[in-house]
């Protein structure tokens, strides 16, 4: 911050009240002095106020002060700090009877603060807002899904109280990086009994938005289940049209009789550009069968067939 002492004078021409100093933008001004001269051979009397602009009103510092002909007053008994529109002003009791001085140290604010000059001590309750942020500067604007930051820079972040998601804008749009962007689980058996070699959906299925060349991790926990003999059975995963995702499990992976829980995990890179994009579970036998099933119920022994999907970072 530059500091600057600055003298401020005026003539009385008139007995009404007188600007004799206004502090400006980007400015904290210490008034140290208010010298009042007499300069006629009568007595004479100054009335000396303070204007707060921040309250719109005035504030009397020294009320119809005498002042014997030919001598002067300093009209204040401590120093007075204003801020930038604050005005001291000065009145006569008549014209062109009284010359005013102050004597003023400025201080400019507007420029750049010492290093550690701000600490969270010091920073009032909602005094930081993004409006108010430069570019590369990026705390965590706490918001909803609908009051995004309307102009947001390439890394600023956000938390939605009504999603409870951390996204982060990527110069293009919101994406949630480094946490669960998908997923979805049913309590029911999905059950083939026809086409069992075409892949059929498996009514998992999650709407994920995804930033461009990023890796997602996809995980599945399924319980498969090859009715009518010990076969194979296989899962994909489905970006839109496009297959991300691919297991074959063979007749060894698989328990017979029972519909042993598997964990499947796969990564797959998104695109070159970000979207938005439907992922969904298929399934299929890998050799004719009675049926084949994706076993699940809502009993805690069994339990959810489920789909999770996450971002864990740049390709």
């Amino acid at each position: 911050m530059a500091n600057t002492y600055k003298n401020a004078a005026v003539v009385l021409t008139s007995t009404g009240a007188t600007d004799l100093y206004t502090a400006p933008a980007n400015t904290r001004a210490i008034v140290q002095s208010v010298n009042v001269a007499n300069i006629d051979g009568s007595d004479r009397y100054a009335t000396v106020t303070w204007y707060d602009s921040s309250a719109a009103a005035s504030y009397t510092l020294v009320y119809n002060a005498l002042i014997p002909g030919g001598t002067a007053i300093n009209a204040i008994d401590a120093p007075i700090v204003l801020e930038p529109g604050d005005i001291v002003r000065v009145q006569a009791s008549a014209a062109n009877t009284l010359h005013a001085t102050a004597s003023i140290l400025q201080i400019d604010s507007s420029s750049s603060l010492p290093d550690a000059a701000v600490t969270t001590a010091k920073i009032a309750d909602s005094a930081i807002t993004s409006a108010k942020m430069a570019t590369g500067v990026s705390p965590t604007i706490i918001c909803t899904s609908s009051t995004r930051p309307g102009s947001p820079f390439e890394g600023q972040t956000i938390y939605e109280t009504d999603t409870k998601r951390t996204l982060t804008y990527d110069g293009t749009g919101w994406y949630a990086f480094n946490q669960v962007v998908g997923k979805d689980e049913k309590t029911s058996t999905k059950i083939l009994t026809s086409s069992q070699t075409t892949f059929q959906d498996e009514d998992l299925s999650a709407s994920v938005t995804y930033g461009a060349n990023r890796v997602l991790r996809i995980t599945l926990n399924v319980r498969p289940y090859p009715a009518g003999g010990l076969q194979g059975m296989s899962y994909r995963v489905l970006r839109g049209s496009t297959v991300v995702a691919y297991w074959g499990l063979e007749p060894a992976t698989l328990q017979s009789g029972t519909a042993a829980p598997v964990t499947l995990v796969y990564m797959s890179q998104t695109p070159s550009s970000g979207a938005t994009e439907t992922f969904k579970v298929q399934f299929k036998a890998n050799t004719s069968n009675t049926s084949v099933e994706s076993y699940a119920t809502a009993t805690s022994a069994d339990g959810a067939r489920q789909m999770m999907i996450e971002d864990i970072g740049p390709a």
